[in-house]
């Protein structure tokens, strides 16, 4: 009998179950199931702590990652308990919200939650108003453009607040950028960039403009001078309406030195450099444009580094008249791109048994020497404007597999130096190069080999050089100049001493070709078959 009676319950049951199985919810990330319907977890459905907006989302939304609300104020006025993150998806949103609840954390979520903006999300007020309006304390606010305010409004205004942090936001053409109201204190404002109409900031209370040792970037700076070269202005910033200053402000917008790889923020371009851990894999550091005063070190390491300026006109790194802008000692794997480097007495680039450097689509001015190498291999130098006054434009020395490709070079006492190294010179214009160096030694390029050297002088551009067109020296020397047009020179053409030289084919600047008038040598060197025309190779332009 009791069996039986055990037998019935167990059959009982186990229909339960099933039944039970088919109305309980299953539940796998945002999506939840119920008698095969498919529908979105509302946001209070667990006790969340964070909170998605994306313009793109169909309204209203709910603020889950599957149906994030279409707007931050709606995300905002859902809120119901502390500790909130409302993450928000790039794009545009026009609104004028107003935060009134404590410990509300508003953020870039990072990447675009639905479509395909990228970048910041921008709060834009229209033209209207306040862009932000802040009444609750422990409220964060981090990685927004906010911008156009009406024309007496804020982007951001705080009427009651306390341990608020507003950071790493750009804030641009309001009236004013950040207005704090009377007897509001204790705040915290940096590594923000202020570009605004009337005032950047206005704070009637007690607060603080720059926190661990950074604060913001000011638009508006009347000093940003840097002479310990740390991102720092010496002179601090006054912040107008009581006796708030921005102890630190930054020389630079924040955000212009970045590790892509690492996403790792500078305030220098040699703070970024030292940041690098060496891995095996390569990694880029992007400079935007700026002007920035450094002498740049590599030392002892295998980098495995890009370090890339946005535009070579107008990203510029200056050396302050000190002996070099970049300084490789031992270094390996560096490749220099995207910069002016201006202003040494020593050399724009110094490169010191140092192997696999490639500097390339740069403007080197105002340099003693423009590159100076010593000892190494892999030197590969394309494709860049070498402009002086001083004496070498490029300068080899016990060098091995080294290329110096499509560079304009100009200006110099002598425009290329070739000593006991490998290397092809290839398609590049050397011009106006000579006037004040003595006239035995060459303006455009002079050759001394020692050991194994060689060097090929290949389709290049070379004129209106003063004095020598090439010199050649030193028992042993070889090297191999064809396919050139070389022309206008007032000296020698060729200058050659103990040598062995091999120089078919080139344009000597009209029919005849070379004459005996224009050598001047002691020992070997042929020039065989010269070119009766101009050879029309192709010379990429620089970029």
């Amino acid at each position: 009998m009791i069996k039986n009676i055990f037998k019935k319950y167990f059959v009982i049951g186990i229909i339960i179950l099933f039944v039970g199985a088919s109305v309980i919810p299953s539940i796998s990330g945002n999506i939840v199931k119920m008698n095969n319907n498919i529908w979105s977890k509302p946001s209070n459905f667990f006790d969340s702590e964070t909170i998605y907006v994306d313009n793109d989302s169909e309204c209203p939304g709910d603020g889950t990652l599957g149906w994030p609300y279409c707007r931050i104020q709606y995300a905002i006025d859902s809120v119901n308990e502390d500790d909130v993150e409302i993450r928000v998806g790039s794009g545009t949103y026009y609104e004028n919200i107003v935060i009134d609840k404590d410990n509300i954390q508003l953020m870039w979520n990072g990447s675009d939650i639905i479509g395909n903006d990228t970048g910041k999300p921008i709060i834009d007020g229209n033209n209207t108003d306040d862009v932000v309006n802040i009444t609750a304390d422990r409220v964060k606010i981090s990685k927004f453009i906010i911008r156009n305010s009406s024309d007496n409004g804020a982007g951001i205004k705080l009427l009651s607040s306390e341990n608020t942090h507003i950071f790493k936001n750009i804030i641009e053409n309001n009236n004013v950028g950040i207005k704090v109201m009377k007897d509001i204190n204790n705040n915290y404002f940096y590594l923000n960039n202020f570009y605004n109409y009337y005032q950047n900031a206005n704070d009637e209370g007690g607060n603080h403009w720059d926190f661990n040792k950074t604060g913001n970037y000011w638009h508006d700076h009347d000093d940003y001078t840097d002479k310990n070269s740390d991102g720092i202005c010496d002179k601090e910033y006054k912040i107008p309406g009581g006796d708030n200053v921005d102890r630190r402000p930054l020389v630079h917008p924040y955000g212009s030195i970045k590790n892509n790889d690492t996403e790792k923020i500078s305030l220098t371009i040699q703070e970024a450099i030292n940041y690098i851990v060496v891995t095996g894999e390569w990694q880029t550091i992007y400079v935007k444009n700026g002007l920035y005063y450094e002498n740049l070190n590599f030392d002892n390491k295998h980098y495995y580094l890009s370090l890339e300026g946005e535009n070579k006109e107008t990203t510029i790194i200056d050396g302050r008249g000190n002996e070099k802008v970049f300084y490789f000692d031992n270094s390996k794997s560096v490749n220099i791109s995207g910069f002016t480097i201006q202003n040494a007495t020593d050399s724009g680039v110094n490169i010191r048994e140092a192997d696999n450097i490639c500097v390339y689509k740069n403007n080197i001015l105002g340099c003693k020497r423009g590159i100076y190498s010593f000892s190494g291999k892999g030197l590969n130098i394309s494709n860049n404007t070498i402009t002086g006054s001083g004496n070498i434009g490029i300068y080899f020395l016990e060098f091995s597999e080294g290329l110096i490709e499509n560079n304009t070079i100009s200006l110099f006492n002598m425009g290329i130096d070739i000593k006991s190294s490998r290397a092809k010179i290839i398609h590049n214009r050397i011009f106006e190069n000579g006037k004040e160096f003595p006239a035995y030694h060459a303006a455009a390029i002079t050759l001394y080999f020692l050991g194994d050297g060689f060097v090929y002088i290949i389709e290049n551009e070379i004129y209106k050089n003063h004095g020598n067109f090439i010199f050649v020296g030193t028992i042993f020397s070889k090297g191999q100049i064809k396919h050139n047009n070389i022309y206008s020179w007032s000296g020698k053409a060729v200058v050659a001493d103990l040598c062995w030289v091999y120089a078919p084919h080139n344009y000597w600047g009209s029919e005849q070709g070379l004459k005996l008038r224009d050598v001047r040598w002691r020992g070997f060197f042929w020039w065989i078959c010269p070119s009766d025309h101009r050879w029309d190779f192709y010379i990429p332009p620089l970029e």
